[in-house]
C-alpha cells in the first residue's frame, strides 16, 4: 500500500485543496442519518461560506480556468491525444467560467442572509454553543423527520454545486498534467531544486517504511524530512534510506 501526500506550491492551489476536502465532507455527511451528521454537515457548510468570503477567490478560480483552458487548447495540436476528451474538458471549463463571470456578489449569499443558519453559525465560536437553551429553534429542527432534514441540507448544499464541480475538474486536470520521478532519501532527508514552475507536488510513499514526510517547498526548491510516526513524542528524522516518488503537477 502507498500513501499520497499532496503539497501545494501556490496559495491558489492551497485554497482549492481545502475546498476539495470540504466538498468531500459535505457529500459524506449528507448521507448520515443522525443529528450529529446533520450538525457536521452544517459546520462544513459554514466553513465553505467562510472560505468563499475571500474577495479574491472568484478571481483566482477564473484565472485558473483561463490557464488550464489555454493549456488544453495547446494539447489539441498534439495528434496523439484524445481530441474528443480534450474538447469535452474545454467545454466544461467554458461553462464554469461563464458561471463565475456572471456571478454578482459572494457565492451563496442567500445562505448568509438566512436567519436560521446565521443564528447557528454565530454560535460556532462558542464551545458547545448550540445547546437547546442556546438555540431552541435549532433544537426543534433536529427533532424533525430525517427526510425533511436531509432535504433542507441538500437544498442549502446546492448553492455550492457548480463551485464543487469546478474545483474538482480543475484539480483533476492539474493532477493529470504531471511529471513522475523516482527519488531516494539520504539519512532520511531529500532536497531538490526545481527547474520549472509547478503548482502541486504529490509525494508517494510506501507504507512499509512507517514514516511520514515533513515538507518544506516553494516553486523553486523542495526539502523533505522523513520522520517515524510517534503518538507521544516529537519524532526525529529517520536514518533509513527511503525510496519514494514525487509527481510534479501543473506546469501549464
Amino acid at each position: 500500500m502507498k500513501i499520497i501526500y499532496e503539497q501545494p506550491l501556490t496559495e491558489r492551489i492551497r485554497v482549492f485543496l481545502r475546498l476539495e476536502s470540504l466538498f468531500q465532507k459535505l457529500h459524506y455527511y449528507l448521507q448520515g442519518e443522525s443529528i450529529w451528521d446533520n450538525h457536521a454537515y452544517l459546520q462544513t457548510l459554514f466553513d465553505l461560506l467562510t472560505l468563499f468570503n475571500r474577495a479574491d477567490l472568484k478571481t483566482e478560480i477564473l484565472k485558473e480556468i483561463e490557464q488550464q483552458n489555454k493549456y488544453l487548447k495547446q494539447m489539441q495540436q498534439n495528434p496523439n491525444v484524445d481530441h474528443d476528451r480534450v474538447q469535452s474538458l474545454i467545454d466544461q471549463l467554458d461553462r464554469y467560467y461563464h458561471y463565475f463571470q456572471q456571478l454578482h456578489g459572494p457565492i451563496a449569499q442567500e445562505l448568509r442572509d438566512n436567519e436560521f443558519l446565521k443564528g447557528i453559525m454565530q454560535r460556532q465560536a462558542i464551545p458547545v454553543g448550540d445547546c437547546s437553551f442556546d438555540l431552541p429553534n435549532y433544537h426543534y429542527w433536529k427533532q424533525q423527520p430525517l427526510s425533511e432534514r436531509q432535504h433542507m441540507l441538500s437544498q442549502w448544499g446546492k448553492h455550492f454545486e457548480i463551485p464543487d464541480q469546478t474545483v474538482k475538474q480543475l484539480l483533476e486536470i492539474l493532477r493529470l498534467c504531471s511529471l513522475p520521478t523516482k527519488e531516494q532519501s539520504e539519512q532520511g532527508q531529500f532536497q531538490k531544486t526545481m527547474e520549472q514552475d509547478y503548482s502541486l507536488l504529490r509525494i508517494i510513499l510506501p507504507e512499509e517504511y512507517e514514516v511520514y514526510p515533513e515538507v518544506s517547498a516553494d516553486k523553486h526548491r523542495i526539502n523533505l524530512k522523513f520522520r517515524p510516526f510517534d503518538y507521544q513524542h516529537s519524532a526525529t528524522v529517520t536514518e533509513q534510506v527511503i525510496d519514494f516518488q514525487i509527481i510534479y503537477c501543473g506546469n501549464f
